[in-house]
């Protein structure tokens, strides 16, 4: 599969962010996104020639929502098979018995969080629907 590379254009919460790939660019459930920055480069020391330059990973996201053009990832819950739990549809966030969030939380700008608008989960009469691949 090609290397599928985008951006972060929203960030939801400090576990989930919104990448700006989706369907139409190859993306599924379960993928792996690192989020990173590229470092000064590295340089040859005799021939000067720049090599390459160093991806610092600030963290790993995995997609658990895919629109044609948007997808959301977040943060995988500590010792989850992220890869299993995900494509067989089954929850990402997890809590300790104390209630803590097993989730590792990014380290974002508080003031970038623009989460979506409160939208109310009550199924009611002309609320859209669509197919979901597995």
């Amino acid at each position: 599969m090609a290397e599928i590379k985008g951006k972060i254009v929203r960030i939801l919460s400090d576990r989930e962010v919104v990448i700006d790939k989706g369907s139409a660019n190859g993306v599924k459930y379960s993928m792996e996104f690192v989020i990173y920055e590229e470092a000064d480069p590295v340089v040859d020391p005799k021939s000067r020639e720049i090599l390459a330059r160093i991806d610092l990973v600030k963290n790993r996201v995995y997609v658990t929502h895919i629109q044609e053009r948007i997808c959301i990832a977040e943060t995988a819950p500590s010792g989850l098979d992220t890869g299993s739990a995900i494509a067989q549809g089954g929850p990402v966030l997890s809590q300790e018995p104390d209630g803590k969030s097993l989730q590792p939380k990014l380290d974002v700008d508080p003031g970038e969080i623009m989460p979506p608008l409160d939208v109310s989960h009550r199924v009611k009469l002309g609320d859209k629907v669509r197919s979901v691949e597995r």
